[in-house]
C-alpha cells in the first residue's frame, strides 16, 4: 500500500463580521449550524485532519473576527498561512465591496503567497442576492482567486470548497517546498 503524503497547512477564513464564517468553519468541521452564533470576538484555531487523494492533510484552520476594526491586527495570524478563504453574504454588497480591503490587508502583511480563494455564503438566499454573481466571477478571475458560493445553512458546498483550497495549497507548497513535513504542534503556532 503507497503511503500518503503528509501536509500541515494552515487556512484562515476572513470576512466581516456576520457573513457566517463561524458557521462555515463548524460545518466543516462537525457538519453543524448554529443559527444563535455570537459573532468571533478573537481568532479560534480548530485542527480537522482529512485525506484528500493521496494526502494526509492536517488543517489548522483559523475562524477570525470580522470587522474594520480588526483590519491590520492580523498580521500573526497570516504568518505561515498558505491559504485564505475570503467570506462575503451574497445578500450584502458592502460585505462583498470590503473583500477588496480583506485582500489587501492580507497582501500587506504576508510576503509570501497566500492561496486565495473568494467564497459568496449564503447562496440559499439567492431571492435577496445583492448582486449578480458574474460580479464576484470576474472580481476572482481579475484577482487570481478561486471562487465558489456556498450555504453554510444547507451545507452545500461547504465541504467541497474547503477540500479545493486545500488540494490548491497542497500542489503549490509541493511545488515550493514549503509545509510538506509531517505535522508537529510546533508547525502551528501563532506570534
Amino acid at each position: 500500500m503507497e503511503e500518503l503524503e503528509n501536509h500541515a497547512l494552515k487556512i484562515l477564513v476572513v470576512g466581516d463580521s456576520g457573513v457566517g464564517k463561524t458557521n462555515i468553519v463548524g460545518r466543516f468541521l462537525h457538519n453543524t449550524y448554529n443559527p444563535h452564533a455570537n459573532s468571533t470576538t478573537h481568532a479560534q484555531q480548530h485542527i480537522h485532519t482529512l485525506n484528500i487523494g493521496r494526502r494526509k492533510v492536517t488543517a489548522q484552520v483559523w475562524d477570525t473576527p470580522g470587522g474594520e476594526e480588526h483590519m491590520g491586527t492580523m498580521s500573526g495570524l497570516y504568518e505561515g498561512a498558505v491559504g485564505a478563504m475570503l467570506v462575503y453574504d451574497v445578500t450584502s454588497a458592502q460585505s462583498f465591496q470590503n473583500i477588496t480591503e480583506w485582500l489587501e490587508d492580507m497582501k500587506e502583511e504576508r510576503d509570501d503567497y497566500i492561496v486565495p480563494m473568494l467564497v459568496g455564503n449564503k447562496c440559499d438566499l439567492d431571492n435577496q442576492r445583492a448582486f449578480p454573481v458574474f460580479d464576484a466571477e470576474f472580481f476572482a478571475i481579475r484577482n487570481d482567486m478561486l471562487f465558489m458560493e456556498i450555504s453554510a445553512l444547507e451545507g452545500t458546498d461547504v465541504d467541497f470548497a474547503f477540500k479545493t483550497l486545500l488540494n490548491h495549497c497542497c500542489r503549490y507548497s509541493s511545488s515550493h517546498s514549503t509545509s510538506t513535513k509531517s505535522f508537529t504542534s510546533s508547525s502551528f503556532t501563532s506570534s
